[in-house]
């Protein structure tokens, strides 16, 4: 199974590809799109299309979300929620399945402790892909690796167990 995980931003929005196979994970790809310094408008846009070409070459069979947190800023929560409409209608559009997950249960899937720091969740994820070096890793980065990885083990992804011990 091929998953994209999408931390969504108003300023950055980070993508994790992650897939199970015969011999266990494989990070395919992580990335973000940087959105800062140009219009509202055009993030949005960039946004969308760049999700759809992810989407459109890695043929993932399902995308996952982290569920939406309250802001106590109104308006950055209306920005976030903007972006996040437009990268779940990415994957919606093209048929792919769309999964959401709390910050809770993203952390406790990778890390075994659901309220865990980034840091720690960031030090977990080097158990699960051990030949890639994930030292330059942005933290939204990290986050849509865990997040792709939370909907695998939510799955049953059955060898993610015996590759940690």
């Amino acid at each position: 199974m091929r998953v994209v995980g999408i931390d969504p931003g108003s300023r950055i929005c980070a993508y994790g590809v992650v897939e199970e196979g015969p011999r266990g994970l494989s990070l395919l790809e992580v990335g973000y799109f940087d959105l800062t310094r140009i219009s509202w408008p055009e993030k949005l846009d960039i946004l969308y299309k760049g999700l759809k070409e992810i989407f459109l070459h890695y043929e993932p069979q399902a995308a996952a979300f982290e569920d939406i947190f309250v802001s106590r800023n109104p308006r950055s929560a209306l920005k976030l929620g903007q972006a996040r409409g437009v990268a779940l209608l990415a994957a919606v559009s093209l048929g792919i399945p769309v999964h959401e997950y709390s910050p809770g249960q993203i952390k406790q899937s990778v890390s075994t402790y659901g309220r865990a720091s980034k840091d720690h969740v960031h030090q977990a994820l080097k158990f699960f892909f051990p030949d890639k070096d994930l030292s330059g890793l942005r933290a939204d980065e990290a986050d849509a690796l865990a997040i792709a990885l939370c909907h695998l083990f939510t799955c049953g992804f059955k060898s993610a167990v015996s590759q940690v011990l």
